[in-house]
């Protein structure tokens, strides 16, 4: 759990007979609802979170890699840490998530970022005192790479690819055949 391990505790390995939606005593799906923000949005009013300013704040952005196979050989941040308004840069070959998403509900995500998986994969973060400052440096940030060859032929690698298990066919209640035109796949 937490990025460390597996977890099998958000999966759900059997169908509902039920939709959930439909048995759920929320009873607000299909209704109007007054949105308390509603008001100051239309009438551009509404304060959004990028609006708020705090004393001391950071901004971060992201730097991705210009290709999208081989390894990160070296970033030099001593570069760019001599703009002013730079307050750092995060690099870490081996904690960084390379994405996210990536795990699933049982495995954690791959860590590490040394080796590029994809083009634009997260390799450092530019912390500065303004947005500005801290988009500039990450675009100036200088990074060596050892660029590798990227496969980008799907048919010549669909051999190597997992074939998903067969899914049910999907059942169509009469009332609803009742109602609705269906094209129906034979």
């Amino acid at each position: 759990m937490f990025g460390f391990g597996t977890t099998n505790s958000l999966t759900m390995d059997k169908p509902h007979p039920d939709s959930l939606l439909d048995s759920g005593v929320q009873g607000v799906i299909g209704k109007p609802l007054d949105r308390v923000d509603g008001p100051l949005k239309v009438s551009g009013t509404a304060t959004y979170a990028a609006e708020y300013q705090f004393d001391d704040m950071a901004y971060g952005v992201l730097v991705g890699t210009k290709i999208s196979a081989g390894k990160v050989v070296s970033i030099d941040v001593d570069a760019v840490k001599s703009i002013p308004g730079v307050l750092d840069v995060v690099t870490d070959f081996d904690q960084f998530i390379r994405v996210s998403a990536q795990g699933g509900a049982t495995d954690a995500p791959t860590q590490g970022v040394k080796d590029i998986a994809f083009f634009g994969q997260i390799v450092a973060i530019v912390l500065a005192e303004s947005f500005e400052v801290a988009r500039d440096a990450a675009a100036r940030l200088p990074i060596v790479y050892d660029e590798a060859e990227g496969q980008y032929d799907f048919a010549a690698h669909r051999d190597e690819t997992r074939t998903p298990p067969t899914m049910p066919r999907l059942r169509i209640s009469s009332r609803a055949m009742s109602t609705r035109r269906w094209p129906m796949r034979r």
